[in-house]
């Protein structure tokens, strides 16, 4: 390694901003712009790219962070045009590496590298692809060896956490085997999903919870909580959708809607419920309706419709005095 990177303050504070990474245990979006920050920095990297996709599906390849966050992307057309074969082919082999553009003299280049990263999930492929300017072919070489002796840091971090989450795991576990118990037998995925939900929203004290499912790169709702039907153009369901598919882009918990930076439960709430009439009214209707129809099904309740919509009408059932 040249000893200009290894003696300058940055060099040494990317490293071990590194290595405080293997006990990490904060949000995910911290841990990856972090990450990408630290290897842009011992790469000697222009630009840095954090980037996954789903395997065995044509989704293509999805930003999860860059580094810097804010670059113009002037100067960078060459780069992205060669991101989808630098990704694909560092997935398959380990590493990739590109040229983009060189000096007169040849001794100066741009070159686009990018490394697989090993993350500990199987059903997804992920990689950091860089832009390296104003290099000299070794100090790519080099930059390259480098990048690779942190590749595994994801997976590590991910065994790390998996270890460190036995407090509690038995609790847990029980309250995962009383749910596999309530959903077997169900032999179709609708009724399954729907106790899923319904339990998840009793256990944990919600008023609505939603299940959502990938279908080419887009999320799909496929359940609601105490809603047997529900219309999937309603503009509650397309936030929903949208909501998830943020949450599933991020890799990380997000609120819905968003709070504007207000600090104040508040003004939280003043946000959070802004037209609630009409962003909810269509759901809340189908939650109705899917009360109704189970007090139906138990004889409190009748109604002259053989299939109750929530334009039916519903009497209370009287017992006699």
């Amino acid at each position: 390694m040249s000893g200009e990177h290894e003696q300058s303050g940055t060099f040494k504070d990317a490293l071990e901003q590194l290595a405080s990474l293997r006990r990490y245990s904060g949000p995910p979006a911290a841990f990856w712009q972090t990450y990408i920050d630290a290897l842009v920095t011992i790469g000697t990297a222009r630009f840095g790219l954090v980037v996954r996709k789903r395997k065995n599906e044509d989704t293509g390849w999805r930003k999860v962070v860059a580094s810097p966050a804010n670059l113009s992307a002037e100067g960078l057309t060459h780069f992205f045009d060669r991101l989808e074969t630098l990704c694909d082919t560092a997935a398959e082999n380990g590493q990739a590496l590109r040229e983009i553009a060189s000096s007169a003299a040849g001794d100066k280049k741009e070159a686009g590298v990018a490394i697989r990263l090993e993350t500990g999930r199987p059903s997804e492929e992920w990689a950091a692809v860089f832009l390296l300017s104003g290099v000299s072919p070794e100090a790519v070489d080099e930059a390259l060896k480098r990048l690779l002796l942190a590749n595994c840091l994801p997976a590590d971090v991910q065994h790390y956490q998996s270890a460190n989450r036995a407090p509690g795991a038995a609790s847990q576990a029980a309250s995962v085997i009383d749910l596999v118990t309530m959903m077997d037998g169900r032999k179709k995925f609708v009724e399954m999903a729907m106790v899923f939900v319904n339990e998840m929203a009793g256990q944990h004290s919600c008023d609505r919870v939603s299940l959502g499912w990938e279908e080419r790169g887009y999320i799909r709702t496929k359940a609601i909580s105490h809603s047997d039907k529900f219309e999937k153009k309603m503009q509650v369901v397309s936030e929903l959708e949208s909501a998830m598919e943020e949450a599933y882009d991020q890799d990380e918990e997000i609120y819905y809607p968003p709070l504007e930076g207000e600090t104040l439960i508040t003004e939280m709430v003043k946000e959070m419920y802004k037209d609630v009439d009409k962003r909810l009214h269509p759901a809340a209707a189908m939650s109705v309706l899917g009360h109704m129809i189970e007090l139906v099904k138990t004889g409190r309740v009748t109604t002259p419709d053989e299939k109750p919509t929530v334009r039916s009408h519903f009497e209370l059932v009287r017992s006699a005095a």
